[in-house]
């Protein structure tokens, strides 16, 4: 008897947002998952491995200097913007960021002693007449066994000796080669040797491409196994399209090469409750590294993200749940409009005015956004992690048919009543292996709030 009154008490709840989850998926471009919901772009930063050009971009940290001194990779453009692709026109929305997100749950990816880190090793040189790329020490075509990809790092803060002969570093063998002999590396900004006590700064920066750009995205080449391109990008080929140009005209083309250097990656509608308020928001999240034990033709091949082995040293106390609203007992699918959930979002405690959220931010010129920030170094959400655990929520019927029928059709929007009907036996909860490198990204809305239903994001008709 607890039991189903403890069910009927959840439904109810549960249906209370199916309404208002409905009136989101009619005006948005949501779709089940593993289809996107939508794009985002980023401005890729140049980096080294293997001798080779690498393309990346950075999204989280756990260090709050690091976060302050390194942008955000997000277009710094206000309102909905255009590009087109192939004769397709893409709509996407990239808001004001300030900096890296700040992820505590990073510090995680290297532990102590023997075992194997999810992070892996990059350097910085820091010497100020050095003009030098980050030197990465494995790529998503790496083949080793000591550095497996993950798209996580471990700084290793490099410095030049006085005296030495300055040259270009552009693989990990090039560092460790000079190491005590023309340079020095710390894991701690400024000195010149290695202090585990004082920890690392672990970084998020996925790799999405190795060779040379420009031109169509093309797959790797069989004769350079080396190079990659990361399959679920779009890139612009230079040609690119701005409503708000004034270059040569609106609506215009026009050709420039640091658009050789934008990506477009899929975005996906997530529901996620903040840990205090419980409000349920509407968040973004990329999908750019997954770690698939079943390997090639999987999930990560179906959402065309990079497999990343190095991702399943993650310690899972550190991590948060991916809950994929998946199928009924009896085989039924989940409500169209039903949107994956996560436990955790990036947030802080201050609340921004309305005009904040609106295109072209009509506030005073002095006014500091950065306070209401929480994709920077002001996230306050000590839980919240950028890895996580995919799971598969399935349905579990009571046998009366009005109740299975109103189950079946329901929302399921925040991970708390997701684990209450687990536990009354409502739901099956099946951990599928995968971990996936899943950082939120801006803008997050209010559930149900009115910018949330603009269909700016994903393909439409051709222009």
């Amino acid at each position: 008897m607890r039991r189903r009154n403890t069910l009927q008490i959840a439904f109810a709840v549960v249906m209370l947002h199916t309404v208002a989850s409905s009136a989101f998926a009619i005006f948005s471009s949501s779709a089940s998952f593993p289809k996107p919901d939508g794009y985002q772009i980023f401005q890729m930063q140049q980096g080294w491995w293997n001798g080779k050009l690498t393309w990346f971009i950075y999204t989280e940290t756990n260090n709050i200097r690091f976060s302050q001194t390194h942008a955000a990779p997000f277009l710094y453009k206000d309102g909905p913007q255009q590009f087109v692709q192939n004769g397709v026109r893409y709509f996407f929305f990239n808001p004001y960021v300030n900096g890296l997100t700040l992820d505590y749950q990073l510090t995680s990816a290297v532990t102590p002693g023997d075992c194997p880190d999810a992070a892996n090793p990059v350097g910085f040189v820091v010497n100020s007449n050095c003009n030098q790329a980050p030197i990465f020490s494995t790529s998503p075509t790496s083949d080793s066994t000591e550095f497996p990809y993950s798209g996580l790092w471990k700084a290793y803060f490099i410095k030049w000796r006085a005296g030495a002969q300055i040259v270009s570093l552009r693989s990990w063998a090039d560092v460790l080669a000079r190491v005590g002999t023309d340079l020095d590396i710390s894991n701690v900004y400024g000195e010149t040797a290695i202090d585990e006590d004082a920890g690392w700064v672990v970084i998020d920066a996925p790799i999405l491409a190795v060779g040379p750009l420009g031109g169509p995205w093309y797959p790797a080449s069989p004769c350079d196994p080396d190079n990659y391109r990361i399959k679920q990008g779009i890139v612009f080929n230079c040609n690119f399209k701005n409503e708000t140009s004034t270059q040569s005209g609106s609506n215009s083309y026009y050709q420039n090469y640091t658009y050789t250097k934008l990506i477009a990656l899929p975005t996906w509608f997530v529901f996620v409750a903040n840990d205090i308020t419980k409000k349920v928001k509407v968040a973004q999240v990329i999908l750019p590294d997954i770690w698939d034990p079943d390997g090639p033709g999987t999930l990560a091949d179906k959402l065309g993200a990079t497999l990343a082995p190095g991702l399943q040293y993650m310690p899972e106390s550190d991590t948060q749940r991916f809950l994929e609203i998946f199928k009924g007992a009896d085989g039924s699918e989940a409500p169209l409009f039903q949107l994956p959930v996560l436990d955790q979002l990036p947030y802080t405690a201050a609340t921004p005015p309305l005009a904040y959220y609106l295109p072209g931010r009509i506030l005073p010129p002095c006014f500091n956004f950065s306070l209401y920030d929480p994709f920077s170094w002001r996230n306050q959400n000590y839980a919240y992690s950028a890895v996580t655990l995919h799971y598969l929520v399935n349905k579990v019927f009571t046998g009366d048919p009005l109740e299975d029928d109103c189950f079946r059709a329901s929302v399921l929007d925040n991970s708390a009543t997701i684990d209450l009907l687990a536990d009354e036996g409502g739901l099956q909860l099946v951990r599928t292996g995968a971990v996936f490198n899943s950082p939120v990204v801006p803008p997050v809305f209010d559930y149900g709030f009115p910018y949330a239903t603009i269909p700016w994001f994903g393909p439409t008709a051709k222009p």
